[in-house]
């Protein structure tokens, strides 16, 4: 985490007093300031994102393969032989 004298002031604005209410006690019932509270709701929210965005390209590129194996059609070799011939070079 970065140290107190690199941190940076950002405005978060909530039209809404119950969000600000929750996000109060919230934060006083884990002893944290509402600073740190969104902090590490951020950081979780951000990972998380992180996480969909990688799964989305593996996706991606699963249905690529799929339809790249689609057009070739069968290659008359089952996947355990190609493996087995790979390991042995």
């Amino acid at each position: 985490m970065e140290s107190s004298s690199t941190k940076q002031k950002i405005s978060i604005y909530l039209d809404d007093p119950e969000l600000r209410r929750r996000l109060k006690v919230a934060a006083a019932m884990r002893d944290i300031s509402i600073s740190a509270f969104c902090e590490e709701a951020i950081r979780e929210k951000l990972q998380k994102e992180e996480v969909n965005t990688a799964l989305e390209a593996a996706r991606r590129a699963a249905r690529r393969l799929d339809e790249k194996r689609d057009k070739l059609g069968s290659l008359d070799v089952q996947t355990w032989e190609l493996v087995k011939e790979g390991r042995r070079r």
